[in-house]
Parts: structure tokens; sequence; C-alpha cells
């Protein structure tokens, strides 16, 4: 199973290197496995001009990192996003990254459970995961996060998608504890 990571955690933060570094070790020795530091890529923000659309067709007209990142987000079976969460959002850095998707969908629309979604351009699409950081459990935050993943994976024609909390005020032993869970339930996705 191709695995691709899209870090949005910033590496500001000692407690978030270290929670990517355990993250990628647990997944480590899959075949198919990368990530990407997206706070290290050159990503322009979509410029909402849809010529990925209408002038090249799947393809961003801004020629940078992000262009490559839409086809490898395209090309995976599982896409993990890895973001504090900010306001029951993701981080500005994982914002950028995913605003430049696009690409990957038709500028047609079809009706999906009464709502308006644009039509898929591929016939496959990547289950999404997104593991959320908090300081401490917040439910309310939580729920909005979660259904923040909930209307990506329906914009994004995920199959499946989960959610996924780490607490950095969590002790280490905990922290490890969910990590494995998480590392665990990519390990079940494997084929």
């Amino acid at each position: 199973m191709s695995i691709l990571v899209l870090n949005g955690l910033n590496g500001i933060n000692n407690i978030y290197n270290n929670i990517v570094k355990k993250l990628v070790t647990g997944m480590k020795g899959r075949p198919g496995l990368e990530v990407i530091d997206l706070k290290d890529k050159e990503i322009a923000p979509c410029r909402g001009c849809f010529a990925c659309w209408v002038k090249t067709p799947g393809i961003c007209i801004i020629d940078d990192e992000g262009r490559e990142i839409a086809k490898k987000v395209i090309n995976s079976e599982l896409l993990i996003l890895l973001t504090p969460v900010i306001f029951g959002g993701v981080s500005s850095t994982l914002k950028r990254g995913i605003d430049r998707l696009i690409p990957n969908l038709l500028p047609h629309f079809r009706k999906t459970n009464g709502e308006i979604h644009h039509k898929a351009r591929y016939e496959k699409y990547p289950e999404l995961m997104a593991v959320g950081l908090l300081e401490k459990k917040d439910d309310e935050v939580e729920g909005i996060f979660s259904q923040l993943l909930a209307r990506m994976a329906i914009n994004m024609y995920s199959p499946v998608h989960k959610t996924f909390f780490l607490y950095t005020n969590d002790s280490a032993e905990d922290l490890d504890k969910a990590v494995n869970r998480i590392c665990l339930e990519v390990g079940g996705r494997s084929e």
C-alpha cells in the first residue's frame, strides 16, 4: 500500500518533531511510504484561476512543488494529514498544500447526498486519515475537526476516512501508546 504523509506540523515544536519521528518510525518498512514536510516545500497559494480545469486539465499552472504533491496524492492509496488543530481546523501550512489539490477534481458538479460537489477526475482516490494535535482533550474542537475531515473526504472522494488525536500534554508513555495505535491502524490497511 502506498502511503503519503503530508506533514503540516511546521516543525516549530520539539513535541511535534518527536511525534512525527515516532509515527514515521512506526510506519517504516512499509513499501511506498513517503513523508512530505510541507514547511520545507515551495508551495504558492492557489490563485483560484481555474486554469487547472480549463487550460491545463488536471495540472496546476503554478510550476512548483504543489503540482508534484497533487500528483503524489492521487497516486497514493492512503493519505495521512498531520496538523496541529487550530480553532478546529488545520495549520496554514497544510491548508496551502490541500488547496493545491483542486486539479484532482473536475470543474463540473454533481449532487451527493443532496449537496453540490465537484465531479471526480479519476476513478480511484486515496483513503484519508488525519492526525490532529491538541494540547489536551477538547470534545468541541475535536468534533469540529472531525466534521472538517469528513467534509474533506467527501470533496476528495476518499472511500474511507478516519481521525485521530494526540495530546501534547500527555505523558510520553501515553503519547507512545497513541502513536502505536495509529501505526497499527495504518498497518491494518496494508495489503
